[in-house]
């Protein structure tokens, strides 16, 4: 599946609040410089598109293991910034949660781990064909 029907797949893009994530929400940072230099980096898939080394889904699924790869070290190296744009780590309630949860999201807290640790497949699922 080509990443957007991956996305329209998860609760991401469907449920019960009715907020949803497009693309932008989490492969563009908000604050202006981030932005700009995300948006230099991406000149790399379009340019990809137009050179013919992405340009159809079989291509594209051989390079989407290094694109994702790229797209996950940037999130650890911003402490995953984009999924704190509209994930409070400090008002989850962590009550609620299994204890296998309660375990992961202590050391988010603490700051031994970050989102994309463990949430790498949660808009992409890794049986997805990605």
């Amino acid at each position: 599946d080509n990443p957007l029907v991956q996305l329209e797949k998860t609760h991401h893009f469907q449920n019960a609040s009715g907020v949803t994530a497009s693309c932008s929400d989490c492969h563009l940072p908000q604050e202006f410089i981030p932005k700009m230099i995300r948006k230099a980096e991406a000149a790399r898939e379009v340019w990809g598109h137009m050179t013919g080394i992405i340009d159809t889904p079989e291509k594209y699924a051989a390079h989407a293991p290094a694109m994702k790869e790229r797209e996950i070290n940037r999130l650890k190296a911003n402490d995953s910034q984009e999924c704190r744009n509209c994930h409070d780590a400090q008002k989850m309630l962590l009550a609620v949660q299994s204890s296998k949860a309660q375990r992961f999201h202590k050391k988010l807290l603490s700051g031994k781990a970050t989102c994309i640790d463990c949430h790498a497949g949660i808009a992409h699922p890794e049986n997805s064909g990605d």
